[in-house]
């Protein structure tokens, strides 16, 4: 989600925390110029969820969507006031599997445009295992910036 929301790929990831039962892991990916996305996981909470919020220099936006119902809520704040509304996000509905392996299909067997790209998998399992790095050795890990977007050195 950050890649796609930054339009670039990060350059380091540093983790701190646990990733066990019973502790909580932050995971912090730079993209440079600034842009950060910080990831909380709690292996503590009661239920699941999920939280995305963005921050901006006018603002910032939060969605909250509690799983697998995918019913949640969306709240605004700008310098004009809050706005919130009730979301609906299907996350786990009846189709969402069966949509995801119609899109697999018809890539493979149509060339359509892949509603997950090899890149996308690729840059999750590296920014993952530099979290696993950064957590075993308590450091910023670089992803290298020769990475094109398929996360190829």
């Amino acid at each position: 989600l950050a890649r796609w929301l930054f339009q670039r790929n990060p350059i380091a990831v540093f983790a701190h925390g646990s990733d066990s039962p019973g502790n909580d892991v932050t995971v912090i990916i730079d993209f440079g110029k600034g842009d950060s996305a910080v990831i909380d996981v709690c292996w503590r909470c009661i239920g699941f969820g999920l939280r995305v919020e963005c921050f901006g220099d006018k603002g910032h936006v939060r969605r909250e969507i509690e799983l697998p119902l995918g019913a949640g809520r969306q709240t605004l704040v700008t310098e004009s006031g809050v706005q919130q509304s009730t979301l609906t996000a299907d996350v786990q509905g009846k189709l969402t599997f069966k949509r995801m392996l119609e899109g697999f299909a018809n890539s493979v067997l149509h060339g359509a445009h892949a509603p997950v790209s090899p890149a996308d998998g690729v840059w999750a399992i590296r920014i993952a295992e530099a979290a696993k790095e950064s957590l075993a050795h308590g450091k910023l890990i670089p992803l290298g910036i020769g990475c094109d977007q398929n996360g190829a050195r």
